[in-house]
């Protein structure tokens, strides 16, 4: 009976730190992204996890594969992110006149570039198994 009751509260432990620890960032690309215009603030807090998570997620990737993985790391990582995302809605401010997200396709191209290329990341871990018997000389 211990282990059930330990487990769900966990479970609600873990349910409520992440929601905190996605629904910040993703509160901050959302109006970044324009969301925040929309007439019904319900559907930018449903959507700010999801993308706090896009967003944040992969930015911890990067910083967690320069330094170690370690708690420290995570939450100076989360605090760094939130200053960039809030520092840079602070210092360009969204407009109500301009369109949704707007973008031109020289910056479309570019994304999508980047996100192929942000994409190969994870795999940077796995290429030393498929090599060299899975030795680590290079």
């Amino acid at each position: 009976m211990a282990f059930w009751s330990q487990f769900w509260t966990h479970t609600a432990w873990g349910v409520c730190l992440s929601l905190l620890w996605f629904t910040l960032p993703g509160w901050g690309v959302a109006r970044l992204l324009g969301f925040a215009r929309h007439p019904a603030p319900l559907s930018t807090l449903l959507i700010a996890p999801a993308l706090g998570l896009c967003t944040y997620g992969s930015f911890s990737l990067l910083i967690n594969a320069i330094f170690p993985y370690h708690f420290i790391t995570l939450i100076f990582s989360w605090l760094g992110f939130q200053l960039l995302v809030w520092g840079w809605m602070w210092r360009y401010p969204v407009s109500t006149t301009e369109a949704f997200c707007p973008i031109t396709n020289k910056y479309a191209i570019g994304l999508l570039l980047g996100a192929g290329v942000w994409s190969l990341l994870p795999t940077l871990q796995i290429v030393p198994f498929f090599r060299h018997d899975g030795r680590n000389d290079f």
